[in-house]
Order: C-alpha cells, then sequence, then structure tokens
C-alpha cells in the first residue's frame, strides 16, 4: 500500500477487531518515534538548505569583489605603467632633441665664426699688400723725381717743380688715408672678435644650464616615477595580502559552487519532497488501519523503519529525481528590448571608432572632427537629437545655427568645442528619458 502525505489521505475503512488486536502498543511507540525522527530530519535538511544557501550566496558576492578588485587594480598598474613608460620615453626623447639642436646651433656659430676671422684676414693681408703696393710705387716715384731734380735739365721750362709737389702731396695723403684705413679695419676685426667670444659664452652657459635644467627635470621625474611605481606596488602587496584570506581550497569551493550554481538552486527551489516510507503518524492518531505483519521482527527491532527513513535523508549527494529535472529552463534573454537599443548601438559604435581615430593621431582642428562624426551618422533623427544634446550642455560653445545652413544641421560650433566635451554629453544621455521617435 503507497503511502499517505498530511495534503492529501485516503479515506480508510474502520479498523476491524483483528487489526485492533494486532496493532500492539510497542508498535504503535515504534511507529510514532519513527514520524517523530523522520519530521526532525526534514527540519534539520530544511535548516540546512538555507545555510548552504546563504554561505553559497555569500561566498559568491566575495568572490564575485574579490574578482573586480583584482582586474581593478591590474589594469590600473598596467596602464600607469605604459603612462610611466611613456612620459619617461618622451622627456628623453626631448633631451636629445635640445641637445642635438644645441650642438647644431654650436657648430653653425663656430662655423660662421671661422668664416668672418678668415675673411677679416683676407681683407688684411689684401690691404697690406696694396699699401706695401703702394708704398713702393710712391718710394720708386719719389726717387725718379729726386734723380731727375739733381740732374740739370737742358729745358727748365720743360719741368714744372709745382706739379711735381702736389702730386707728392697727393700721394702722401693717400697714404695717410690707407694708413687710417687699415688701422679702422684693423680694430673692427678686434671687436668682432670679441663679440663673438662673448657670444660664444654666453652660449656656452645657456648650454650648460639647459643640460642642468634637462638633468635635473629627468632626476625629478625618476624619483616621481619611482614614487608612483612604489605606491603601485604597496598597493599590490596590500591587495595580495587581502587576497591571502582566500586559500586555494577555499577558492576552489567557491569555483565550484559558483559553476553549480543552477543545478544547486533549482534543488533548493523545488516544491516536491521526499516520499516518506513511513505510514504519516496522523493516520495512527485517527485509528487508520496500519497493515502489519506479526511474523516480522517489527516489535522486537523497531528502529528499522528509522534506518530507513535515515537511510533517505542522509544521502543529500543521491537525488530521487530524474537527471533531466535538474536543467535550468534556458529562457531567451532580450526578447522585449526596445528598438532604440540598435540603434544606439550603431551610434556608439561610430563614436567608439573616431575615438580611436582620435587617440591614434589627434586631429588638427577638433570642430572639423567632431562634424565629420555627426555626419557619418546615419540616422538623422539621432543626428538632430545629439546636437540638441550638445545646445543643451553647451551653451556657450554651441549656438543655433540659422536655417539657410545645411541639411540636418541645426546648431554651429565654435573654436573652443572638443572631442572631450561631446563625449561628456554622449555619456550623459539618459536611455530611459529619450524621446519616443527614436526609439
Amino acid at each position: 500500500m503507497p503511502p499517505t502525505t498530511r495534503g492529501s489521505r485516503t479515506a480508510s475503512p474502520a479498523p476491524s477487531a483483528a487489526s485492533s488486536l494486532n496493532l500492539s502498543e510497542g508498535a504503535v511507540s515504534a511507529l510514532i518515534a519513527t514520524k517523530i525522527l523522520e519530521r526532525k530530519a526534514r527540519f534539520d535538511a530544511e535548516a540546512s538548505r538555507d545555510v548552504t544557501e546563504k554561505r553559497l550566496q555569500q561566498y559568491s558576492q566575495e568572490l564575485e569583489v574579490f574578482r573586480n578588485e583584482a582586474g581593478q587594480h591590474r589594469d590600473t598598474l598596467q596602464t600607469a605603467s605604459k603612462d610611466l613608460a611613456a612620459r619617461l620615453e618622451a622627456v628623453q626623447s626631448s633631451l636629445a632633441k635640445y641637445q642635438a639642436q644645441t650642438d647644431l646651433e654650436l657648430s653653425q656659430l663656430d662655423q660662421r665664426l671661422d668664416d668672418e676671422v678668415a675673411r677679416v684676414e683676407k681683407q688684411i693681408s689684401s690691404l697690406s699688400r696694396n699699401l706695401n703696393a703702394d708704398h713702393e710705387t710712391l718710394r720708386s716715384e719719389i726717387e725718379s723725381f729726386s734723380g731727375r731734380l739733381q740732374q740739370p735739365t737742358e729745358d727748365p721750362s720743360s719741368t714744372s717743380l709745382t706739379a711735381l709737389s702736389d702730386k707728392l702731396a697727393g700721394l702722401s695723403v693717400r697714404l695717410d688715408a690707407e694708413s687710417s684705413r687699415v688701422h679702422s679695419l684693423a680694430e673692427d676685426v678686434g671687436c668682432s672678435r670679441q663679440s663673438l667670444e662673448v657670444v660664444t659664452a654666453d652660449l656656452t652657459r645657456a648650454v650648460a644650464a639647459a643640460q642642468a635644467n634637462s638633468t635635473t627635470a629627468l632626476e625629478r621625474l625618476s624619483q616621481q616615477l619611482t614614487d608612483e611605481l612604489a605606491q603601485l606596488d604597496k598597493s599590490v602587496a596590500a591587495q595580495e595580502q587581502k587576497s591571502a584570506s582566500f586559500t586555494p581550497e577555499m577558492c576552489m569551493f567557491v569555483a565550484e559552487l559558483f559553476a553549480r550554481k543552477d543545478d544547486i538552486l533549482s534543488l533548493l527551489n523545488r516544491s516536491e519532497t521526499y516520499p516518506s516510507p513511513c505510514p504519516d503518524i496522523l493516520d495512527v492518531a485517527e485509528g487508520a488501519a496500519i497493515p502489519l505483519d506479526t511474523s516480522s521482527s517489527t516489535a522486537s527491532d523497531p528502529g528499522e523503519g528509522d534506518k530507513n527513513c535515515e537511510g533517505a535523508i542522509e544521502s543529500p549527494n543521491t537525488s530521487p529525481f530524474p537527471e533531466a529535472s535538474l536543467q535550468h529552463d534556458h529562457r531567451p534573454t532580450g526578447a522585449g528590448k526596445p528598438q532604440v537599443s540598435a540603434r544606439f548601438m550603431a551610434v556608439g559604435e561610430l563614436l567608439q571608432k573616431h575615438n580611436t581615430s582620435y587617440r591614434s593621431d589627434a586631429p588638427k582642428s577638433e570642430v572639423v572632427f567632431v562634424w565629420n562624426f555627426l555626419r557619418s551618422i546615419t540616422d538623422i533623427p539621432w543626428m538632430r537629437f545629439i546636437q540638441k544634446t550638445l545646445l543643451e550642455d553647451h551653451p556657450d560653445l554651441v549656438y543655433r545655427a540659422k536655417k539657410a545652413g545645411r541639411a540636418a544641421h541645426d546648431v554651429s560650433l565654435r573654436n573652443g568645442f572638443t572631442w572631450a566635451k561631446l563625449c561628456e554629453s554622449m555619456a550623459k544621455i539618459d536611455m530611459n528619458n529619450i524621446p519616443e521617435h527614436l526609439r
């Protein structure tokens, strides 16, 4: 006869005299004790199920928080390391470029100085040769005139002493002028040499100061990078110390529970109960007919029913339900999403594409870059909505365009408008408060 439950009891005929005689007091006591133990075991199973579910949820939450924190710290460390390496490389390249430019300027100044000195020396040597030639010419002419004056002439009227004296005076004046010119050129050469020496000294001091400043800046940046790396190491060490409380066994246990979360929850949430191999205690109280085999050792061994009940409870890993009932009822997700999600996703893909292009190669004009993004949006209602959002968020940089403007160009952008401001406005768009014509 199948066992009966509390929710559905079948009416049984009134006990006969024979069955009443066969129902001994020991059998009734054994059945009552069996049902009490069964109810107690059932209550303990429900309590352990609640505790297991709470502990599973707690472990899952802690594991998820730990994974999120570890991922954030890893991303932060990688980003900071890349930024520090890029900054150090930029400083080193700037220092090398400045050093090369300084060396080039010094070499050019040295070359100019050498060229100027060579030119002045050539002029001095040329003037010296001309002066010597003039001296020789004057000397020869003076000797010639002196010889001619000492010799007696047959025709005194053919010789003019006055003309000779004038010519001699002119030659003397010319000699004095050439001498003063040579002296002034020598003074100019000396001044040029002194000015070039001053400029060279100033440039040398400037180069030394620039090198010192660059070295100081590089050392300061290196110290700053070292401090930041030390702080990152401390944060990573603190995170590792925080995660040390999770032993490998605990992590494996939580991971296994998290992997089998659906199966465990499906077992815990089922409304069916285990079939009881023993009669209900209420049937005994109401005098229901209980078939007993007097030939068996029920009275002498009252714990057999307890063993059966305990065997049904003590095997939590063996489910009495078919394996198919443990599978989750997977339902399709995302069936009721509005159309705006797909349209906004297309706009978001365009935004991400242009943002990647902006980071890889900065544009010369950010206003032109923003207009290129707006023109790439084929969804005209969304393009107008984004322009309206920019007008509301940045009224000082965005103003309403004239009616004679281009199609779908409702606003105009000032020169101070940047790509970052457009990204901020796009991030502030609330999907729950968008107009109906965009859905």
